[in-house]
């Protein structure tokens, strides 16, 4: 038996395992009983197109649907050089701010989201337009709030 996995950086959240070790015997794939306990199909739904989003071409420029505006990009295009530039300021993501919560909390899920997302991206750019190459960065700097997921399409593209 061979088994492929398409999401090679994929792993099950640490606190599903050590949830899943509580049973007697441990369970396996803990994070499956917990997406039943904890997520109904409508936000399964909904999540599903953060990790594949929907893109929007304007002047030879892609963008994350959900983060472009027409005047913002009209601005950053009178002011900046580079298509690069402009695609990476407007689809520039903070993981932080995708949820909001006041409570107190462990950065290592952000920041495995934030690789997921650009893996997921990646993947999904790839699709919409496989004659162009992307730049998919996921970063956690301490400069930054929290990691940072963005595209931009590589410098050398000529569409």
């Amino acid at each position: 038996m061979k088994t492929f996995d398409p999401l090679p950086i994929w792993k099950e959240p640490l606190e599903y395992v050590e949830w899943g070790k509580s049973f007697e015997p441990p369970m396996a794939n803990a994070w499956l009983e917990r997406i039943g306990d904890e997520i109904c199909p409508i936000q399964a739904i909904a999540v599903c197109r953060l990790f594949v989003p929907n893109f929007v071409e304007q002047d030879g420029c892609v963008f994350l649907e959900h983060k472009f505006e027409l005047d913002n990009f009209r601005i950053l295009q009178a002011q900046l050089d580079s298509r690069a530039q402009i695609e990476n300021l407007i689809n520039h993501t903070h993981v932080y701010d995708l949820f909001r919560s006041n409570a107190e909390f462990d950065e290592r899920p952000y920041i495995e989201l934030a690789d997921l997302l650009a893996t997921m991206w990646e993947r999904a750019l790839s699709i919409a337009f496989d004659d162009r190459d992307f730049e998919v960065l996921a970063t956690n700097s301490d400069q930054d709030y929290g990691p940072i997921v963005t595209f931009f399409t590589k410098e050398n593209e000529t569409t």
